[in-house]
């Protein structure tokens, strides 16, 4: 018997010129290895769904069926402008696109990778057809819809936008468990990381599955094993790029390779092992298994020749109950399917395939890449309660809105008992709040001749603790004000910041306070209020930690000129060199 395969590439690029697929425009970014993307269309229908779910007739387009219904269960909108879907609702949307069988025997579908990591539930609906997601041989050319439920986050939609892929099959393409083991000796599928190189593990069959399971050691992701989607009832405008993978995923850890899932909770997760598929293969990740839960485990099932990387799993779990998962438990299913042939476009690095090497539970590409380090608290530095206080209350010690302030002694002691009504935050809590002010002391140090100490900052997260001011020239030193300096912690941190940052050669005085500073250019800006100082000292100045790589004294004309060609000072320096002359007669 005459094995069937899937099409790949080049076949489908000729169902488009030969009309199996119509569709107008420039598709070629559409065509993946082994699949096809269609997409939306500029109308939508929002369903009532009190009488049940939608389903047409096998005797009916699907606007025909549509028309059945009640107009009251049953609303047209126009998305051409961008419309907000939201959970709890089912939205039917017509594709672009139009497919005849011809001489394939089915089509089937799945949800985009970057679409299921956002947990909608998609289904492809076609005339004639009482099935979801499966089109099956039918004479007549037809109209493609797709059934969306978002199920974690709102969403707005445009027409474009594409949220599932087709592929092409002739035949029965399934591999066999026993074609499977084939493949497998001359070229294993599934390895596993060891000291930077790929390792085979043993072939995972078990009867006529080939079984992946589930990684929680997080040895790559820094002790993160899942992403949580948040209910956060900010929608994501999938017409932009970029959203904060942060404000919408939490991250968790396990506790002794175990992790504890809740029902209804949506999470993203990673497999047991990388996966390689051959370029003459496609292969499918069921989207439901009772291997280890019941419930969905993949809302992308689509993996193409030429991937490489973590399988990521879109999981929600249908227990009754909380669930213990534990590293290494079988949990999804894979088949494999057989190509007509290699494709001419293969999945990887050359095609810039998005996930090709992905490691971890990687967010889709809507999102920012999720900081796995930050927030894990890898880095020491960041791991420490800093002072904070309301920015409305230090704010309103100040005239301007931005800038650097002069501040006499009264009004300074105004200032300074409201920082000591202050309250203590994690750094990792408040870096990106900007409700609260992170106040910091900002020294400039004064020599003989007119001159201030200049330092660069270094580059390394190791010695430097906010990769935003990385490389940048400063001509302040100091810090955020810790709990540990207490009870005085905010003179207790000022001069342990002073002897932990720079080396005086000669005597120095004590440092004077002279005013603040603010400003809103930039993200690390709008969560710092600076409190400027004055220090002098009759001798040469160096750098004393890492975090300081390079520094020196400098005449102040000189550093007028260097921030008049432009050079690559920190905002805060930039904001204060027009003031040093003053700030240096205060010193002294």
């Amino acid at each position: 018997m005459e094995s069937g395969y899937c099409l790949v590439s080049q076949q489908i690029r000729d169902l488009v010129e030969s009309g199996v697929i119509r569709v107008s425009g420039n598709v070629e970014k559409r065509i993946q290895p082994a699949s096809f993307d269609p997409v939306l269309g500029e109308e939508c229908f929002i369903l009532d769904t009190e009488g049940g779910l939608f389903r047409p007739r096998v005797d009916k387009t699907v606007y025909g069926s549509l028309l059945e219904m009640p107009k009251q269960r049953r609303q047209r909108v126009d998305i051409s402008s961008g419309f907000e879907v939201k959970r709890g609702f089912t939205y039917l949307l017509p594709l672009e696109e139009r497919v005849s069988l011809g001489e394939f025997t089915h089509i089937t579908s799945s949800p985009k990778s970057s679409r299921g990591r956002e947990f909608p539930d998609t289904r492809l609906v076609a005339d004639y057809h009482q099935c979801f997601d499966q089109i099956n041989r039918f004479p007549d050319s037809l109209q493609l819809w797709l059934l969306l439920q978002p199920k974690a986050f709102n969403a707005i939609i445009a027409p474009g936008m594409s949220f599932n892929q087709l592929r092409f099959f002739n035949g029965n393409a399934r591999l066999s468990s026993l074609e499977v083991g084939s493949e497998w000796d001359k070229q294993p599928m599934l390895f596993r990381r060891s000291s930077g190189e790929l390792v085979p593990m043993n072939l995972p069959l078990v009867a006529e599955n080939f079984q992946l399971g589930l990684d929680l050691t997080g040895e790559d992701t820094y002790g993160i094993v899942a992403l949580r989607a948040r209910e956060n009832p900010v929608p994501i405008d999938l017409r932009k790029k970029i959203a904060k993978s942060e404000d919408y995923f939490e991250p968790l850890m396990a506790r002794d390779k175990t992790l504890v899932i809740e029902p209804g909770r949506h999470y993203l997760m990673t497999s047991h092992g990388v996966l390689r598929i051959p370029p003459h293969l496609s292969a499918h990740l069921g989207d439901h298994s009772s291997l280890g839960i019941r419930g969905t485990l993949h809302r992308a099932g689509f993996i193409d020749p030429g991937f490489e990387g973590d399988i990521v799993y879109e999981i929600t779990s249908e227990e009754p109950t909380s669930v213990n998962l534990h590293d290494g438990m079988p949990i999804a299913s894979l088949d494999f399917f057989r190509n007509s042939g290699v494709p001419d476009k293969l999945y990887g690095k050359k095609a810039g395939s998005h996930y090709f090497g992905q490691i971890g539970p990687r967010v889709s590409k809507t999102f920012s890449t999720f900081n796995y380090p930050y927030a894990a608290k890898h880095y020491p530095k960041l791991d420490k309660m800093v002072l904070v206080q309301d920015r409305n209350v230090l704010l309103a010690h100040r005239k301007s809105d931005r800038g650097f302030e002069f501040m006499s002694p009264e009004d300074s002691a105004a200032l300074f008992k409201d920082l000591q009504d202050g309250f203590f935050h994690s750094r990792y809590d408040c870096e990106k709040d900007e409700l609260v002010l992170q106040p910091a002391h900002y020294v400039v140090i004064c020599g003989p001749n007119e001159t201030v100490f200049e330092y660069r900052r270094a580059s390394d997260i190791k010695h430097y603790r906010d990769r935003r001011l990385f490389g940048k020239r400063s001509v302040g030193i100091g810090g955020h004000i810790i709990k540990r300096d207490g009870p005085n912690y905010i003179e207790n941190s000022l001069n342990r910041e002073i002897e932990e940052e720079v080396r005086f050669d000669g005597s120095r005085r004590e440092p004077k306070f002279v005013g603040t500073l603010f400003s809103r250019r930039r993200g690390v800006d709008r969560v710092h209020f600076g409190l400027v100082y004055s220090l002098a000292s009759d001798g040469n100045v160096v750098p004393n930690e890492k975090s300081i790589p390079f520094g020196k004294m400098r005449p102040i004309d000189g550093i007028r000129r260097s921030l008049g060609k432009n050079e690559d000072y920190e905002t805060w320096s930039r904001l204060l060199i027009p003031h040093l002359k003053d700030i240096y007669r205060n010193a002294f």
